[in-house]
């Protein structure tokens, strides 16, 4: 793909950083190919490893997904999950229910989903072995952050659209960096677009 993957442009200094309004419309992107995968189709689809590595950026910086190799048909009606024998997933993405039952549903690729986001906004890896071993994975560093943080970003990519300002990006911006002095969630009523 012409601008590679979102983890060559997270994590490589050779490659340009993204702007939060080109994180956020990647963000969007993915979740819309999720909602594609999961519920347009005559079946659905669990994509099983979503990663940073796994969306890929065209010259537009539109987001597409890559590697389908894992990808399985979701459950027959009536069904709740899918038993797969052998776990597939890459560590600090894959669901941790997933994981240690080996049931499969869309709620896997939805944690996935998560933890790409958490990644794209704190520009961590999942899991950095170079860390102190309590920061080492992303998502165990500061949880209630995490929940935070994900209940403001699902408010904002629901109201967001094409016309939404710049202040609203950089408010959001700023109710992640205080968040330890002021909830984000307090500025979720003003993450609104004009």
């Amino acid at each position: 793909m012409h601008n590679k993957s979102l983890e060559d442009h997270l994590f490589i200094r050779e490659v340009s950083p993204l702007s939060w309004m080109a994180r956020l419309r990647i963000a969007r992107d993915a979740a819309r190919g999720l909602a594609h995968l999961h519920e347009e189709k005559d079946f659905q689809i669990i994509f099983r490893d979503l990663k940073t590595s796994s969306i890929l950026l065209d010259e537009n910086f539109n987001a597409k997904f890559s590697d389908f190799g894992p990808a399985r048909q979701g459950p027959a009606a009536g069904l709740s999950h899918i038993s797969t024998t052998s776990v597939v997933g890459t560590a600090g993405y894959a669901a941790p229910k997933y994981i240690q039952t080996g049931r499969l549903t869309a709620k896997s690729d939805v944690w996935s989903f998560g933890v790409v986001l958490y990644v794209l906004i704190t520009g961590r890896r999942a899991v950095e072995k170079n860390m102190p071993r309590n920061e080492q994975k992303l998502l165990d560093w500061n949880m209630g952050l995490v929940l935070e943080f994900l209940a403001v970003l699902g408010h904002f990519l629901y109201y967001w659209d094409k016309s939404c300002s710049s202040n609203g990006l950089h408010l959001f911006a700023v109710a992640l960096k205080i968040g330890g002095k002021f909830s984000p969630l307090h500025y979720a009523g003003n993450l609104q677009c004009s």
